[in-house]
């Protein structure tokens, strides 16, 4: 019988001089000895803030935000800035429909709110009808009929 590469295990080997156990450790993880991380409640913690995340290596949260700055990079070329006054703060950047059927849009796709939008946005190739503005230039063109009072 042939045993497992690994200090102090006595199985028998299973694969590539490893036990099946530690074989299975070191495709899931890359390292034989690596421990499994699960949190208390049954879930991976989140590779950025800790809390327990689904199957992914992120939380929600993080998957969100992941999806957000895919979403801002592709409709400012890579500025990441406001599309009308040059706002560079992220926080304050959202998503804006040039056409002003925002409300018509949200309301065709079930519960397009939030980070759903960027969901949305990734899966759908990036479709055209869409900018990044700042929240101020998005409210001031929602209340002066659809241009932003930095154009007039």
């Amino acid at each position: 019988m042939v045993k497992c590469n690994v200090e102090n295990c006595n199985k028998e080997v299973y694969v590539k001089g490893y036990c099946q156990f530690h074989y299975n450790r070191n495709y899931i993880y890359g390292n034989p000895l690596r421990e499994r991380i699960i949190s208390k409640n049954g879930r991976y913690p989140c590779s950025v803030c800790g809390s327990p995340s689904h199957a992914h290596k992120l939380c929600s949260k993080h998957i969100i935000e992941e999806q957000k700055m895919k979403v801002f990079n592709y409709y400012t070329n890579g500025l990441m800035m406001c599309n009308c006054c040059g706002e560079k703060i992220i926080k304050f950047l959202a998503v804006d429909h040039i056409n002003n059927d925002g409300y018509q849009h949200r309301q065709s796709e079930l519960s397009l709110k939030g980070g759903n939008m960027y969901r949305w946005l990734v899966k759908n190739n990036f479709p055209k009808g869409f900018q990044i503005l700042c929240m101020n230039c998005n409210w001031g063109k929602h209340v002066n009929n659809g241009v932003c009072p930095h154009k007039i």
